[in-house]
């Protein structure tokens, strides 16, 4: 027999320690997307690429303990980069 899982994938960019807030790049028309953006800030033609400096104090931005309680049979995935940064095309 054969599992087959759906969902969502959205790679978490960013964590605010203080706040606990991700900053989660996403395409989901369910959070005011309609292409890829990051969740609660809007798509990235109208953000940009790099998110506003203050992106942690907006409270439409989730926190990780939110993203955990909305999807708790989530699976995940760590992966650790060096010099991280946003490539623009």
């Amino acid at each position: 027999m054969r599992i087959v899982r759906s969902g969502q994938y959205f790679p978490i960019l960013g964590h605010h320690s203080e706040t606990h807030k991700v900053l989660v790049l996403e395409s989901n028309v369910a959070y005011g997307l309609d292409g890829v953006g990051y969740r609660g800030l809007g798509n990235l033609r109208d953000v940009g690429l790099q998110p506003p400096a203050d992106w942690w104090t907006r409270s439409e931005v989730w926190t990780w303990r939110r993203i955990c309680s909305t999807y708790p049979l989530r699976r995940q995935a760590w992966l650790r980069g060096k010099k991280r940064k946003l490539v623009e095309l």
